[in-house]
């Protein structure tokens, strides 16, 4: 239970940039299915993954704060929280790069069928490495457990993403 607890606390702060990747997918989102030409498309992905870059610099920046945010949220007696929040984050990268390649697929390249089937594998991953992982590594399993599978869905969706970019040019 201590280690739930500190990974509850970790996971509670990285909440946060899941909370505004989601949000700027949803912001996104439509402008792609708006765009006539693979010229669009292109341009605004450069847009897209400059944000991304700038979310990926922001969680960085909280990964090296990270005894400063868990001690001052929590108090301290969860800096056993700061290690697994650490690692957390560097999970979370990867998830933030999907910005990039999920709503291009969906709402331009019309390819639900793809990431719903990514998205399945996610979770059932995820609940395969914990049990896998925890008995060894403790509260750390499930970070290095999301940083596979978020790594995974990132490396799919963009091979996938290039594929089309390419057909379409």
């Amino acid at each position: 239970s201590f280690q739930a607890g500190s990974f509850a606390a970790a996971s509670r702060l990285a909440l946060a940039f899941a909370i505004i990747v989601s949000s700027l997918g949803a912001v996104i989102a439509p402008r792609f299915s708006r765009f006539t030409s693979i010229d669009q498309v292109k341009s605004y992905l450069k847009k897209i993954f400059l944000l991304t870059l700038f979310c990926v610099a922001a969680l960085i920046l909280s990964v090296f704060l990270a005894p400063l945010l868990i001690n001052f949220i929590f108090g301290s007696a969860y800096k056993e929280a700061i290690i697994v929040y650490q690692y957390l984050g560097l999970a979370m990268i990867p998830f933030i790069f999907t910005l990039v390649t999920i709503n291009p697929l969906l709402y331009y390249f019309n390819q639900p069928a793809f990431v719903t089937f990514i998205t399945i594998i996610q979770p059932l991953s995820l609940i395969s490495l914990d049990v896998l992982l925890i008995p060894h590594y403790g509260a750390l399993a499930p970070t290095f457990s999301l940083a596979i599978a978020n790594t995974f869905i990132l490396a799919v969706s963009a091979q996938k993403l290039f594929s089309l970019l390419r057909a379409k040019s």
